[in-house]
């Protein structure tokens, strides 16, 4: 018997599928089971946005930049000097960190400029504390196995 969960993915399944009274979905222990399975499913997408957004920390070089913005605002060519990387290669990270919301630009003259915003850092950081404290929380529970 398919879950409500199975039968609301698949549209095919859902127009030749049993409908919802077929598959129990008026007995209560059924609706606790889906609300629990559609729960962990919400549940494992956002651990996964969560790991996802946190990646744009997971490259050396971005790191390093990343670390070079948080004391001064700086522009590409200080960047190319600062890590010895080249120019393409610095403007890729400066628009995947852009594109995350963590710099922002400001043109000055011929240049332009990146400065870390610690607002959004504040917001990742958020995300690690929530990990640490689910994580606290799941060194007491373990899964029971079937």
């Amino acid at each position: 018997m398919p879950s409500l969960l199975e039968v609301g993915r698949n549209p095919k399944r859902a127009e030749s599928g049993p409908s919802l009274s077929e598959v129990g979905a008026t007995d209560p222990i059924f609706q606790d089971t889906c609300q629990i399975q559609y729960l962990a499913y919400n549940q494992s997408m956002l651990i996964s946005t969560s790991i996802n957004k946190l990646s744009v920390f997971a490259d050396p070089l971005r790191s390093e930049i990343i670390e070079l913005l948080a004391d001064q605002q700086l522009c590409t060519c200080h960047l190319v000097e600062m890590t010895g990387a080249r120019q393409p290669t610095i403007s890729h990270h400066l628009k995947i960190l852009r594109d995350a919301g963590l710099v922002e630009t400001e043109a000055f003259g011929r240049n332009t400029y990146y400065r870390l915003l610690p607002e959004r850092l504040l917001e990742y950081s958020g995300l690690l504390s929530e990990l640490s404290n689910r994580a606290s929380s799941a060194s007491r529970v373990k899964h029971p196995c079937a």
